[in-house]
């Protein structure tokens, strides 16, 4: 495709990549290309210099390059410098240009985007339309937004401002550095940027760079909080300038006159809500705590912004000049801006006191009683064994719990939580060698305790050739969790076949319910499935 629409959506986007593109062919100079590709507002070029004779030599290199590579004409050349347009022909130059005896005649203005330049003056301007409009949302907004204004130069009012930064050229600077103020009020927030150079240790110049006013928030926002959004744009600014001039972020400097927006920035003790955070580490993200500074509220350009300046006030306020003690600061001052008053800060989350906990030797049967089956129970309580056995032998990968070992332990662990809340009394006793009292429930059992601590049924069957569960059952109180988890599974187990069925596969098993006809007959009376396959079958009448 070799042709392509004017005036349609992506055709700004189309030009501007085949304008890019010429200079990516073949060998070009480097200030040829960095020209096109930062210097170029769609096919609309601007650039400042510091002689005249480089830019003569950057404007005619370019001319070659964009002829030769994309047969692109770089013409309508304006300077507000004779000896500039003088080193072209007329037909290079601007249209109202080609007729004018140059040094003889008055330069007329140019416009580009909305911006005016007074090549007499070289100042720069807005045209205000003057045509009046309904007084209403619509026509507020229509009158507005015709103003456009990407640098912040009428962020207070309109009026001619002139366009250089600094009187000579930053070759002949030693240093450079970038301050940026940043307020808020009810009514809007504002951030301004100015460049402060250095050309010997007592000469020093100031001027604007880039400012931005937004308006605040109706409702919603407390003034801290407007105060942290103005400190979020004048990070933002610090970024498109850093980009745009070669300046690294290490080299800005910010300014606020709320000491509660230092404090949040400063803050590395207390912890603050969520949108109070976020913004925190957004202006952390390109900024350092130690580059923020505190301003008196009389010495911040940006609050002009947020108050507004009338007219007449505008060429003598600071907005446009920087404040005149920004040239006798130092690197003094606080270094540290504690937080102020963290109590009754609503923004700042209340201070977490750690106490000392007394953690109890047992596990808690509650928790078991989430458990509806004990295959469940005991494959959850041999998985986070798993986990925690991992954990302390730092082997994350070895995550198989299903295993014989892994379900036995599972088992043990089940069984001595229960016996040690419920049987804790007789436990003690039979580590002490003494006598159970006569009141225990499982004093006839003559119960002892096996090499894995836990509770076992005692008796005269230790000589019997018999599997040590047989011989020797584990004691489960009746009146527990687990006690109706092993009947339901066992009962399961046997495929619903009654009471004595189920009691003998629980013996089997190796267990002793204490109480266990008293509880089993009850869970199978309410067993649904026994029900219905116990059902009464009465014949069909006809």
């Amino acid at each position: 495709m070799r042709v392509h629409v004017f005036g349609n959506s992506p055709s700004p986007a189309v030009a501007t990549y085949g304008l890019r593109k010429s200079v990516e062919l073949g060998p070009v100079p480097s200030e040829v290309k960095q020209f096109v590709e930062r210097d170029f507002y769609v096919d609309d070029g601007l650039i400042s210099l510091p002689t005249v004779d480089k830019a003569v030599n950057l404007m005619k290199s370019t001319q070659k390059v964009l002829l030769a590579n994309g047969n692109m004409r770089l013409h309508k050349i304006t300077s507000n410098n004779d000896r500039v347009m003088n080193a072209f022909p007329t037909d290079d130059l601007a249209k109202d240009l080609k007729d004018l005896d140059l040094g003889v005649d008055s330069l007329p203005q140019q416009c580009s985007l909305g911006l005016i330049w007074d090549l007499e003056t070289d100042t720069f301007g807005f045209q205000v339309c003057t045509e009046e409009k309904p007084f209403t949302k619509w026509g507020i907004l229509s009158t507005i937004n015709s103003l456009f204004d990407p640098i912040g130069f009428v962020a207070p009012v309109d009026l001619h401002i002139p366009h250089t930064y600094i009187p000579v050229s930053l070759e002949a600077v030693k240093k450079r550095e970038v301050h940026i103020f940043s307020d808020a009020s009810e009514q809007a927030i504002a951030a301004v940027a100015y460049l402060k150079t250095t050309y010997h240790e007592e000469n020093h110049h100031l001027g604007f760079l880039l400012g931005k006013a937004k308006v605040a928030p109706r409702s919603g926002h407390t003034i801290p909080r407007l105060e942290l959004c103005a400190a979020v744009l004048a990070v933002d600014i610090a970024e498109l300038l850093s980009k745009q001039l070669d300046i690294p972020l290490n080299d800005f400097h910010y300014y606020t006159d709320s000491r509660i927006i230092l404090g949040y920035i400063h803050n590395q003790t207390r912890r603050c809500y969520v949108y109070i955070s976020n913004q925190v580490q957004r202006i952390r993200q390109s900024s350092k705590s130690e580059q923020w500074r505190y301003v008196s509220t009389n010495s911040n350009p940006a609050d002009q912004a947020t108050r507004s300046v009338h007219a007449s006030l505008m060429y003598s306020c600071d907005w446009l000049n920087g404040p005149s003690h920004l040239l006798r600061i130092g690197k003094t001052g606080e270094k540290t801006y504690p937080l102020l008053e963290p109590e009754s800060d609503k923004d700042v989350r209340p201070l977490v006191i750690p106490l000392a906990t007394t953690v109890k030797e047992t596990f808690g049967l509650h928790r078991f009683e989430r458990f509806s089956s004990w295959k469940r129970l005991l494959e959850t309580i041999a998985h986070l064994k798993q986990i925690a056995r991992n954990l302390h032998e730092k082997k994350v990968t070895n995550l198989n719990y299903k295993n014989v070992n892994s379900y036995a332990e599972g088992e043990q662990f089940i069984i001595r939580t229960v016996q040690k809340e419920i049987y804790s009394r007789e436990l003690n006793c039979l580590k002490r060698n003494e006598p159970l009292p006569k009141v225990s429930s499982i004093v006839n059992l003559c119960p002892f305790i096996d090499e894995s601590g836990l509770l076992r049924v005692g008796g005269r069957l230790n000589r019997a050739e018999l599997t040590v569960g047989e011989r020797n059952p584990l004691i489960i109180p009746g009146h527990g969790h687990i006690a109706t988890l092993l009947v339901w599974h066992f009962h399961e187990a046997v495929k619903h076949q009654g009471h004595h069925f189920t009691e003998g596969a629980v013996r089997s098993a190796g267990y002793w319910i204490t109480g266990g006809k008293k509880l089993i007959s009850p869970l199978i009376y309410k067993c649904v499935k026994c029900r219905k396959l116990r059902c009464l079958i009465f014949p069909l009448i006809i």
